[in-house]
């Protein structure tokens, strides 16, 4: 008697990878009507020489551009519970004002990621934060980034990266 044995190949697993979801040049300010945060002044205004592309971040001079939302479309599509990692960070943080705060928020689809109140004055500091994707985000869904600040200073969007099976 003659026996067949089939080999089925499986395939292996995947590896995680990092992708990016953003892209320093991509930011765009949105206009009053756009903008999902409730803290606009109504005499906010963001010049065009207040934000810009410095090397591969994005950065904003709040003395040019006190208050802004930016947005633009996730480059990769995420799976909930993959390893998200954003980064952002601040220089010196200074105001005349007293009880001054600086406000920074992250948002995807209109859910926030991150958001912090940060009291002014504060020293230079580089703001790591790692979590999980509290559902599925697809590609091209709109990310904000936030800034709110009383003072002069700058906040710069490092990295919004996931870890995630392609």
């Amino acid at each position: 008697m003659l026996m067949m044995l089939a080999c089925v190949d499986e395939e292996p697993e995947a590896e995680p990878v990092d992708v990016s979801l953003i892209e320093a040049e991509a930011w765009v300010l949105l206009g009053s009507s756009e903008d999902p945060w409730d803290d606009r002044p109504a005499d906010a205004a963001c010049s065009a020489l207040g934000y810009e592309v410095e090397g591969p971040y994005f950065e904003i001079d709040t003395e040019l551009c006190p208050y802004g939302t930016f947005s633009q479309p996730a480059l990769h599509g995420v799976r909930e519970g993959d390893e998200l990692t954003i980064v952002y960070w601040y220089l010196d943080l200074w105001s005349t004002d007293y009880g001054a705060e600086g406000h920074v928020a992250i948002s995807v689809g209109g859910e926030v990621l991150v958001e912090e109140f940060i009291e002014i004055p504060a020293d230079a500091e580089v703001r790591p934060s790692v979590l999980s994707a509290p559902r599925d985000i697809a590609e091209g869904e709109e990310i904000t980034f936030h800034i709110h600040n009383h003072g002069y200073n700058n906040w710069s969007m490092g990295t919004f990266e996931a870890l995630t099976v392609p």
